[in-house]
């Protein structure tokens, strides 16, 4: 190089060195107060100091993808916890953690819902599921929600619970984001019935015991909402009833079973003729359950989705898919929704109001929607999923609704990783589309 040129390459050498350290710092520090933060509140904040850095998109990808560094001192065995809802009522929970725990690798976690729901709240002492030592191991974390009577399974309030020991957990344990799955015995069985209907996005499975799904179809019980049968297409299910079941014994259940196979849901259903209302049957059928979790991993971004919803506050999304506003004008959408109980033909799920539903197909960059009683939707879209250096289509009712290059977004990728607390399921841009416009492209967000 000239004198001069050799001058500048050795200031700009020296600005570089002095600067890139710097610079890594602060990333470092922002990162370490986002995964320090002890809710979604404070990573909100933690998330807008990393934004405020500016960093490259594929930089926050991979340390979004690569997660926290986790405590090899974290708590370990059976440990009593508690949090709080936005309404700041008290909920404990038991967790499980194998004595043995490894920081270096994932861990499967169960949530199992208890019985016998319409109680008072009781101490904080974890009884409420009789020996749960005996469904937990050293290959999964284990977790046990409570429930009560002002706050029951089938309760917004229960979902926000859920949702936030979900998120907690996920933080503070390797948790294996993909085989995180939700069992349930009797009132439980029925609220694992409620969640896989309404909020099944971080499930990879649900597995009701000695339940009936019918049960929320009572306005007695006073479940949250409309349920939609479409929803259960999402996630696979092992269901078992027993024969001499006084409360929901296999003949009651089966007609709702074959309603939900005739919609094409992946449904285990397993009779057990001579069982009463009691899992007794479960060491028996422990290996068989154990195939089906392992056969069954969550996939963060399905190909296909349905979704059907009667409200856009919540309940709205079903993993890369969100209603955004429903259409009041479209009328009621057509859906299998009759049993046939002792010869006699009925609604199984009653409608209240109207409602909107989206089947979504991917094909690598192409997606089809298929939208009824929907005006406002919107795709969230994974850089493991879609080409943005291309061209991305979408289709809505036979009509193409969206043509062109999408920008990948820092902002969003902190927005829904901060949300859903997984590190297998980011989404780099939101493309919101209006049902029946069909603009030639556009950009999305």
């Amino acid at each position: 190089y000239p004198a001069g040129m050799k001058t500048a390459a050795a200031v700009l050498a020296c600005v570089l060195g002095a600067t890139a350290p710097s610079a890594q710092s602060s990333l470092d520090e922002a990162f370490a107060a986002y995964w320090a933060a002890s809710n979604r509140a404070e990573a909100g904040a933690a998330g807008e100091g990393i934004l405020s850095l500016e960093p490259a998109f594929d930089e926050v990808l991979r340390r979004l993808e690569a997660g926290p560094r986790f405590d090899p001192d974290a708590a370990t065995g059976s440990l009593m916890m508690e949090r709080r809802n936005a309404d700041g009522r008290r909920y404990p929970f038991l967790v499980i953690v194998p004595d043995d725990y490894d920081p270096a690798r994932s861990y499967p976690l169960r949530a199992y819902l208890h019985g016998g729901v319409n109680r008072p709240l009781r101490d904080s002492d974890g009884g409420w599921w009789r020996n749960p030592q005996r469904v937990a191991d050293s290959r999964h974390i284990a977790v046990f929600p409570y429930s009560w009577e002002e706050s029951l399974w089938w309760h917004a309030s229960q979902v926000e619970n859920l949702s936030g020991i979900l998120w907690r957990l996920k933080r503070t344990y390797n948790v294996d984001d993909n085989r995180v799955a939700m069992f349930g015995v009797s009132d439980g069985g029925t609220g694992a019935w409620f969640f896989a209907f309404r909020d099944a996005t971080p499930w990879a499975a649900f597995l009701p015991f000695i339940a009936h799904p019918a049960v929320l179809s009572s306005p007695r019980v006073g479940a949250d909402g409309d349920l939609f049968p479409v929803n259960l297409r999402n996630k696979p299910f092992y269901v078992v009833n027993g024969g001499r079941d006084r409360l929901y014994p296999v003949d009651a259940v089966a007609p709702f079973m074959a309603l939900f196979d005739e919609a094409g849901v992946d449904l285990t259903f397993v009779p057990k003729p001579e069982s009463e209302h009691s899992t007794s049957w479960w060491p028996d059928e422990a290996e068989a359950i154990e195939a089906f979790l392992a056969a069954a991993p969550r996939d963060p971004y399905p190909d296909h989705v349905w979704w059907r919803t009667d409200r856009t506050d919540r309940y709205q999304r079903a993993h890369w898919i969100v209603i955004d506003e429903l259409d009041a004008e479209a009328g009621n959408i057509d859906e299998s929704n009759q049993v046939i109980v002792g010869g006699r033909a009925y609604a199984a799920f009653p409608r209240r109001g109207p409602s909107g539903q989206l089947e979504v197909l991917r094909e690598g960059n192409e997606v089809t929607v298929i939208a009824r009683g929907v005006r406002r939707y919107t795709l969230l879209l994974s850089a493991a999923e879609f080409d943005f250096d291309a061209a991305i289509v979408v289709h809505t009712n036979g009509e193409e609704s969206f043509r062109g290059r999408v920008e990948k977004s820092s902002e969003v990728l902190i927005k829904w990783a901060t949300v859903d607390a997984d590190r297998t399921m980011l989404f780099a841009a939101e493309l919101s589309i209006e049902v029946g416009l069909a603009p030639p492209g556009g950009a999305g967000r």
